[in-house]
């Protein structure tokens, strides 16, 4: 299989940079952690640290991927003009982390190995960026605490296997008060996450369903509204009532 190459040379205007004078380790593991979120290696997909050379302070990365790499190209390139359409919440990220490492006196050449492709970065302007972002999903668990600061206001939940607050609106905290401490629960949620760290800071009820206590007569009655006859009406009378 072939095997691609990919480098991130920094330098200064003097050359000075060397083995000695380099990147801190800090500001190395930083570009590699950033890097790897922005191409979102797949499982098949491997992206290798094979080289660090001093004389030039170079990054060589290898991978057996063509996509991948045309992925790098790509980021790179967008990079290196200052156009950010397009690019995902990882990669703008890593334009950041790039932009903090260059500062105002290092500049960065991304190329191939017959460098057929070749990009200069230097001063990198990117729109400020946002404090944080939203993402719709499902979380499951049992409520583990719930109430309020005031009597007619939103108050929050807890849920046993995530550490951030749920808020959810007076109407529903009057239907899952019975809930607490009960049931397994999904919830339907938008969550707001930290752009900086990815971490949720919290979290608003969209919808919820109980996973858990639920008897045939309930189960029925839900699946019938979804699947018309799927339990008789009769079937269902005298399951949930065996002495009818």
């Amino acid at each position: 299989m072939e095997r691609y190459y990919f480098t991130l040379r920094f330098d200064d205007e003097q050359h000075s940079l060397t083995r000695f004078n380099g990147l801190s380790v800090q500001q190395v593991g930083e570009i590699l952690l950033s890097l790897s979120e922005a191409v979102g290696l797949g499982k098949n997909q491997s992206l290798v640290l094979s080289e660090v050379r001093g004389n030039c302070y170079a990054l060589e990365f290898t991978t057996e991927s063509a996509t991948l790499q045309e992925s790098l190209k790509v980021i790179h390139s967008k990079i290196s003009q200052n156009d950010y359409k397009g690019l995902n919440t990882g990669q703008r990220k890593y334009a950041h982390k790039l932009q903090g490492v260059l500062g105002e006196k290092l500049f960065l050449k991304a190329y191939d190995k017959e460098k057929s492709y070749e990009v200069r970065v230097e001063k990198i302007e990117m729109p400020s960026m946002p404090t944080h972002y939203y993402e719709l999903g499902d979380i499951y668990g049992i409520i583990t605490s719930i109430g309020g600061n005031t009597i007619d206001g939103k108050a929050n939940i807890k849920i046993n296997q995530e550490d951030y607050p749920i808020e959810i609106s007076p109407k529903q905290e009057r239907v899952l008060v019975s809930e607490y401490k009960k049931n397994r629960l999904r919830l339907s949620v938008r969550k707001k996450i930290i752009f900086e760290t990815d971490k949720i800071s919290m979290a608003e009820l969209l919808d919820f369903e109980v996973l858990d206590g639920l008897d045939f007569a309930t189960l029925a009655k839900s699946f019938r509204e979804n699947i018309p006859n799927a339990f008789p009406e009769d079937s269902v009378s005298s399951v949930s009532n065996p002495l009818k």
